[in-house]
């Protein structure tokens, strides 16, 4: 029995999933999910897989007493947050802790994955509606994330935001490589955006959805032929989850702004950092 602690927003959640997904596969043992900590300390996100296809099987709180209380089933990630191989190595019992932000983990278990993160619900309405003009232009999904990023003191320390400067080269860079592509935006922070990036392509603002339906601004930005992310988990399984073979998705080449963690297992070689 593989045991996932669950923690963050739905990025994070899905990370954490993911490794453990990979886990149970090659360890053949079952998957449960540790959600304890959403309704009890926790309240900045909601528990949000349940959402999508996955396997969710919760553990029981005597089943995760019983691997948390002994250090020899219970497995924190690095302090640093980089990739730490000795993982798979681990016996088939086993509680694990950490954010795990890294495709190293899961790369090879990928169409499971794909499978798994498959929304439940068909799309429609408004999200249809946007999912069509996606598909009627070279659409490329932007990301500007703020809220806590901001207005936390420790998170921006930590983190940071994306400049202007970079979306602004971002779309030039999209717009030098594509002929007359359409930016769809989304941010937990639209009325900033409006006010602060200039935007002088085609674009839509992306603001029907909320935190209740966060997953659907996922699928949206999964369905654009290309993606720019910004230093979050959240936009980065957008453009993991996008499954167009030609993507090109570019990334801040600095994922966090302090000295901390080490960002260099957490974008994909293939993205293009700026």
């Amino acid at each position: 029995m593989i045991i996932v602690h669950l923690l963050g927003g739905l990025g994070n959640q899905l990370f954490q999933y993911s490794l453990g997904r990979k886990l149970s596969i090659i360890k053949n043992t079952n998957l449960k999910l540790d959600i304890r900590d959403f309704s009890t300390f926790y309240k900045l996100h909601k528990y949000s897989l349940n959402h999508f296809n996955i396997k969710e099987e919760f553990a029981t709180e005597q089943e995760i007493n019983s691997l948390v209380s002994n250090s020899s089933t219970l497995f924190i990630e690095p302090d640093d947050l980089t990739f730490n191989n000795n993982i798979f190595d681990i016996p088939e019992n086993y509680y694990l802790r950490g954010y795990w932000q890294c495709e190293k983990y899961f790369k090879d278990i990928e169409p499971i994955l794909i499978e798994d993160f498959t929304i439940k619900n068909n799309i429609n309405g408004k999200n249809k509606e946007i999912s069509d003009m996606m598909s009627n232009t070279i659409s490329v999904s932007m990301h500007i994330r703020r809220t806590d990023f901001v207005t936390n003191k420790e998170v921006n320390q930590l983190l940071g935001t994306c400049s202007i400067e970079y979306y602004i080269k971002s779309m030039e860079i999209m717009s030098d490589k594509f002929n007359n592509p359409h930016f769809f935006i989304f941010s937990d922070d639209l009325k900033w955006v409006k006010e602060n990036i200039p935007v002088k392509y085609p674009h839509t603002y992306v603001d029907h959805n909320n935190a209740d339906t966060n997953y659907e601004d996922l699928r949206l930005m999964s369905l654009c032929t290309h993606n720019i992310v910004a230093n979050s988990s959240f936009s980065w399984w957008g453009a993991y989850l996008n499954r167009n073979k030609d993507k090109i998705v570019i990334s801040p080449k600095i994922w966090w702004s302090g000295q901390l963690f080490n960002d260099k297992d957490i974008v994909p070689d293939m993205w293009l950092k700026i």
